[in-house]
């Protein structure tokens, strides 16, 4: 992940958590869970469609502890989230998208 795209994550993070965020920022123990879907290179189609052999987890960059750095920082950027030292348990898996690529985000206090 690289700087640029780092912030793109936090943009999107933060745009879709303003709308859940609480009247003020959760300041207890917090369990985060992060599912992230994350597009395909053209090289898992044919024209057929999806080749059998694509495979379902995305190995490659960026990493899964940059994508989870970029969402804290968009919830403690918005004020969601008082510090990321509050996250006891973090848990985090990328797959290649089905659908439109995105993150699913779960924060449980």
């Amino acid at each position: 992940m690289t700087p640029a795209t780092a912030e793109g994550w936090k943009g999107q993070v933060a745009l879709a958590a303003k709308a859940h965020r609480p009247a003020t920022p959760v300041c207890t123990a917090a369990a985060l869970w992060l599912w992230f879907h994350l597009s395909r290179p053209q090289a898992h189609f044919s024209r057929g469609g999806l080749r059998s052999t694509a495979p379902s987890f995305h190995t490659g960059k960026p990493d899964v502890d940059n994508l989870a750095k970029a969402v804290l920082d968009a919830l403690v950027g918005i004020g969601f989230l008082r510090d990321d030292r509050l996250v006891w348990s973090l848990r985090v898996t990328k797959r290649y998208a089905d659908g439109p690529p995105g993150c699913r985000v779960r924060l449980v206090w």
